[in-house]
């Protein structure tokens, strides 16, 4: 479980940190699964093609799970694999995305297809030639039952099982543009592809629970099943996915494999086996994906595994999923936080809801989305990769997990002077900020000046390309706090001439609102570090990075500290006296593979004011833009053969200002800010050449999907108004 109360000694955990660090790559994912990570949307399969990269949805690809019915519906080797899965692989590609797939074989009473088939097969998934074989399925309670119930355990289903899902492996291997569109596969294992025969806390299937309990067949000390029964079974499944995708067909290697981790089944024996399963998958290359992503779940243990292995010191790198629905994260506060949980984990891959990103009618929720976007970038990476180390300042309301979210940023409550103090709902309700509104406001940490503890203490992770700086990055430090009062704090940091204070010192407007102060750090060296043990605390050194100080005029309020990079290879040099203007914008790409990839690459125009500044985005459609000053301005941006996008009185602040421009509109061959004919006229005359002018995609030739490009967009002009 995580700790926030963080020991600042060596001793022998600290260099058995440094042992296990030092064998450890700190590598996210096998390089041959990289392009699979990202935000997949849940049960896509049908639905509008609305949530798509293209219209502005920080999107990878869509997932659905098929019931193995479905698939093999009418006799023995009736596989139908290409009208269900390929065509949805097929659908998926053409939205520009990747393709997510599992299958399951019983499902809960409540679920859809059980309330259309109703009792007593309406929980049965399997074809129905094979349910006629002896043992596989039994009503519930010979008397009573209202619902057939699945033995996992009969030999019968598990070679039925094990010949279908070979198959499917087969099939996809056989298939190389298919299988190269899929991002990841979930295990079938128990109710519902999930890791638990039965949801035991659910009145609703109570005769069900009875059943496995009480009555099953085929367990070590029958009736019944035991944790030990179950936990075989699990693990049973993982060698047979392993076999079937890895061995039999390593062509699949590339796409990885998730357990669906998150319920587990203790048997009648009463014991606990997720750690058992979890960590049998995990060492076979099988990744790991908790289905009940909340803000603050209780009890903390249910999130265990992805901690541990997603843990920069786990002993092997496998990949990490969430999975999440509106009915747990209600509104933009709980989604936020919900997302900042998740990150704290290292994942590859978040799988929400469609509701989670738009409403019943398909139209954008843009505060979800945004938030959405502003995740994206930190899935899959590594110390070395990511755009960004950072802390969220928090405490259990629930009994969940304790102390803050952080992603290789950690806040040091054992260093002089700096034990916080934790504020959450219905808790220190003599805080003013429990008044404030926004998301950030949930939970927060203060500076405690009645104790003798004016400061907040924040240290890199260790080792990292952070701590010690060895390559000369600048830095900006973007903190976000309460304006709360006319105090002042300051930021102090560990450079490469000692400790520095920061530029500027915080001035408060008491509006009573979050806000953000950006500070640009040219001498940085972050030296003292801090070592992560993979079980939620670690060591730290006995100095700070970073260092908050309320200046003993007033406690501060903190939301979140982040660390970013903004430049390589410069020369150190003593923090300015004054603080340049960054902008930092992303911009949509049309007909681009998901990022990142080498043909969101591409030259800009950014037009400040008056001024024009050439800019080139990197790999995820991001680039930076430094203004002489601060101020207001409208702001353009423009690619050579897109039309010009225009954000209008945006204010911009001494430090890096994260801006996002939308989508550019691709057509305008002649760079005119028009798309119109004499674009079409020359993408005829360049058609199958390598003309940059009409390669709309970048893919390196004219051809028919530039075209599509053009004609979509065939009648607007410049310049589009961004909100």
């Amino acid at each position: 479980m995580k700790r926030y109360l963080l020991v600042a000694t060596g001793l022998l955990l600290g260099l058995l940190a440094l042992t296990i660090l030092a064998t450890n790559v700190l590598a996210r994912l096998p390089a041959n699964q990289s392009a699979s990570k990202g935000i997949y949307v849940q049960f896509d399969k049908g639905i509008e093609g609305v949530i798509t990269r293209d219209n502005g949805f920080p999107v990878a690809g869509g997932h659905h799970r098929w019931l193995w019915l479905e698939l093999e519906p009418d006799y023995d080797n009736d596989y139908r694999f290409n009208q269900e899965i390929g065509t949805f692989v097929l659908q998926e590609v053409a939205r520009g995305k990747k393709a997510a797939i599992g299958v399951e074989s019983f499902v809960a009473p409540t679920s859809q297809y059980a309330k259309k088939v109703g009792p007593p097969y309406g929980t049965i998934a399997i074809p129905e030639w094979l349910r006629s074989s002896p043992g596989i399925i039994e009503l519930s309670h010979p008397v009573t039952g209202t619902w057939y119930v699945l033995n996992f355990l009969n030999a019968t289903y598990k070679a039925k099982y094990a010949e279908f899902i070979y198959a499917l492996a087969d099939w996809l291997a056989a298939n190389p543009n298919v299988a190269a569109n899929v991002g990841w596969i979930e295990m079938g294992v128990g109710l519902e592809s999930e890791t638990q025969p039965v949801d035991i806390y659910k009145a609703s299937q109570a005769e069900i629970t009875n059943y496995y309990l009480n009555r099953a067949p085929g367990g070590e000390n029958p009736p019944g099943w035991t944790s030990n029964d179950w936990t075989r079974f699990v693990n049973w499944c993982t060698d047979l996915y392993v076999d079937a995708f890895r061995v039999r067909n390593p062509s699949l290697s590339s796409i990885p494999i998730f357990l669906n981790c998150a319920p587990e089944f203790k048997g009648k024996d009463n014991r606990s086996n997720r750690e058992a399963f979890t960590t049998y998958a995990a060492t076979k290359g099988i990744g790991l994906k908790n289905n009940g992503l909340q803000a603050d779940r209780a009890p903390a243990s249910l999130y265990d595994p992805l901690i541990k292995w997603g843990s920069v010191v786990a002993t092997t790198t496998v990949p990490i999923a969430w999975e999440t629905y509106s009915v747990w994260l209600t509104n933009t506060t709980t989604l936020y936080w919900g997302i900042l949980c998740a990150l704290d984990k290292h994942p590859d891959v978040l799988e929400p809801t469609r509701d989670l990103m738009v409403d019943g009618s398909y139209n954008p929720k843009p505060d979800y989305v945004a938030i959405w976007r502003w995740a994206e970038p930190y899935l899959g990476v590594t110390p070395s990769t990511t755009p960004g180390i950072w802390c969220a300042l928090r405490e259990t309301e629930t009994g969940g997990e304790p102390g803050n979210f952080f992603f290789w940023l950690f806040q040091n409550d054992s260093l002089p002077g700096g034990r916080t103090v934790a504020l959450k709902p219905g808790v220190n309700s003599g805080d003013a900020w429990i008044l404030v509104t926004g998301k950030e406001g949930r939970y927060t940490r203060r500076t405690d000046r009645a104790t003798g503890n004016p400061y907040m203490h924040f240290q890199v992770l260790n080792p990292s390309p952070y701590y010690g700086n060895p390559n000369g990055y600048v830095f900006t430090v973007t903190v976000t706090y309460l304006d709360k009062g006319t105090d002042s704090w300051k930021l102090t940091y560990d450079s490469s001439e000692g400790r520095k204070d920061a530029y500027p010192v915080v001035t408060k407007t008491n509006t009573n609102t979050w806000k953000k102060a950006t500070f640009v750090l040219r001498d940085a060296r972050f030296g003292n570090g801090y070592r992560d043990n993979g079980m939620g605390g670690g060591i730290g050194s006995s100095a700070a990075d970073l260092t908050i100080d309320c200046l003993d005029s007033g406690d501060e309020y903190i939301h979140m500290v982040e660390i970013k990079r903004i430049d390589s290879g410069a020369t150190p040099s003593p923090t300015p006296t004054t603080v340049p203007c960054t902008i930092r914008g992303r911009v949509i790409l049309e007909g681009r593979p998901t990022p990142p990839h080498a043909r969101w690459v591409t030259p800009l125009t950014v037009t400040v004011g008056s001024t024009n500044y050439a800019a080139t985005t990197d790999t995820s459609g991001y680039f930076t833009v430094t203004v002489s000053s601060p101020g207001t301005y409208d702001i353009r941006v423009k690619n050579m053969h897109t039309l010009r996008n225009v954000k209008r009185g945006v204010t911009l602040i001494a430090g890096q200002n994260e801006i996002n421009f939308g989508t550019l509109l691709e057509g305008d061959a002649n760079n005119d800010n028009v798309v119109d004919m004499r674009d079409f006229v020359i993408l005829r005359v360049t058609y199958n050449t390598s003309d940059p002018r009409a390669d709309f995609n970048q893919d390196g030739v004219v051809d028919m999907v530039d075209f599509v490009r053009l004609r979509v967009n065939y009648g607007k002009s410049g310049d589009v108004e961004v909100p």
